[in-house]
């Protein structure tokens, strides 16, 4: 199924054609590599796919009700919000499932209606099954995980506004992925990262459940990461079903043949 796809986009800037005619589809559980030369548009490509602006012609449609996870301006946090409590915003919603449960359990704590108090037992039954189906009880080890795997554990109880902006930025792509995004947009998303936490999100991002588009300058990334190359060059877009060794040895074969 196709998750998003791009039809005849066009995007200029000062009057200048970044791309015209430029169409593509990105399916379920691709991972793609976006490549090209600089200044080719791949930053402008990707970010019309996350919708952070639109194209001058041309539209793009994506699955109904995909959810998707682009990292480019890290929201701002008021002074004495702590690192963890970034991360932990991520479950927002379950984190508020845990507050009623809490409240619902002091209720029945000192409820002496026997009605009322099975009222709130069935409220905390159906709570407590949405509360684990939705994975609620592995809050804390999901967290871990990342955190641990991107090298920013130690950065739990800093406030947030008082990291560097690489960290922040680290923090960020943390926080993308607990979020857990049906389309999920990097650029160049090992900057900052130490070589073990580059390793870590190359393994992470094989078995992510959803679907990948990167954009690295790091081939050896790319080729643990992406089983497909889309290749940006010139206004022109060009599909290749292999990692980035393959789409060399592929163009390179190519080159050869009009030489």
């Amino acid at each position: 199924m196709i998750v998003c796809s791009a039809n005849k986009l066009a995007k200029t800037y000062g009057g200048n054609a970044v791309f015209e005619h430029l169409s593509m589809e990105i399916k379920e559980k691709d991972r793609v590599g976006l490549v090209g030369p600089n200044g080719s548009g791949k930053t402008t490509l990707i970010r019309l796919l996350a919708g952070e602006e639109p194209p001058d012609a041309g539209q793009i449609h994506w699955k109904k009700g995909c959810r998707i996870g682009f990292l480019e301006q890290i929201p701002d946090y008021h002074d004495t919000t702590l690192t963890k409590d970034v991360l932990k915003s991520a479950f927002s919603s379950l984190l508020e499932m845990e507050e009623r449960m809490k409240k619902l359990e002091d209720e029945m704590g000192v409820e002496t209606d026997s009605t009322k108090l099975e009222k709130l037992v069935v409220e905390y039954g159906n709570l407590q099954d949405q509360f684990t189906l939705h994975g609620g009880y592995e809050i804390k080890s999901r967290i871990e995980k990342i955190t641990h795997g991107l090298n920013i554990h130690l950065l739990m109880d800093q406030p947030f506004s008082q990291l560097s902006g690489g960290e922040k930025t680290k923090v960020g792509l943390g926080l993308m992925l607990l979020q857990e995004p049906d389309l999920l947009l990097l650029d160049e998303p090992t900057n900052h990262l130490d070589l073990m936490a580059v390793e870590w999100l190359g393994k992470f991002l094989q078995d992510y459940s959803g679907t990948v588009l990167l954009i690295s300058h790091d081939r050896y990334f790319l080729d643990e990461v992406v089983n497909k190359i889309v290749d940006l060059e010139d206004g022109e877009i060009h599909s290749y079903y292999t990692n980035f060794s393959g789409f060399v040895k592929e163009t390179n074969k190519t080159k050869k043949g009009r030489s």
